[in-house]
């Protein structure tokens, strides 16, 4: 009778409640394995982390592991000169050592290039061209043919820090590059690559 009771109340059958068991302990471990992870201590253990962080499933990860890193002392500027291409440099070094599959690195690099745009797009929000203490603008160019755009961001972040406006010209066809420089004067056009084989490819009238 109190067996009975048992399995009406829980709705489970004697096979079924050691299987369920097994799952909420399971997921028990991992919460409690998580919450309990030691803090990275050195900079090389940040930047594993934050890789890791990067290629989760979680859209939120990397942003929290982004705000504990910052929780310790280290600037945004720093994140973003410093910690940010060193991250870029090892999503490389797992990709090349099959440590990572394609899709891992392809999604870790494009939240990296996501937090420049942002970054980005909160200082062109604050800032005109007529309110830049140098007055000039940059275009800086990622050709169609180009598959990695996170140098062009960095490198126009390092240029914002000066004072320049930076336009991005990502993907454009050739007329449109044209047309875009014929109606705005830019002081420096510059061209982002990731190899020196890039550079054959070139277009002509740039």
């Amino acid at each position: 009778m109190g067996e009975s009771s048992d399995r009406k109340g829980s709705g489970l059958s004697k096979t079924q409640q050691p299987a369920i068991r097994f799952l909420v302990e399971s997921a028990l471990r991992t919460v409690i394995s998580n919450t309990t992870r030691s803090a990275p201590r050195t900079r090389e253990e940040w930047i594993q982390r934050l890789c890791e962080a990067l290629m989760s499933d979680s859209e939120s990860s990397y942003r929290a592991a982004i705000a504990s890193l910052m929780a310790t002392g280290v600037s945004s500027e720093e994140i973003f000169q410093s910690y940010i291409p060193a991250v870029s440099a090892y999503l490389g070094e797992l990709w090349v050592s099959d440590r990572a599959s394609f899709v891992d690195v392809t999604v870790g690099a494009s939240r990296l290039q996501g937090l420049f745009r942002d970054k980005g797009g909160q200082a062109s929000a604050q800032w005109s061209d007529r309110s830049i203490p140098l007055g000039q603008s940059v275009l800086m160019v990622v050709p169609q043919y180009e598959q990695h755009a996170l140098g062009a961001f960095v490198a126009a972040d390092n240029l914002r820090q000066h004072g320049l406006w930076v336009h991005m010209a990502i993907g454009l066809t050739r007329e449109e590059l044209a047309e875009l420089s014929g109606t705005r004067r830019f002081a420096m056009i510059g061209i982002s690559v990731a190899t020196r084989n890039s550079v054959e490819k070139k277009p002509s009238n740039l």
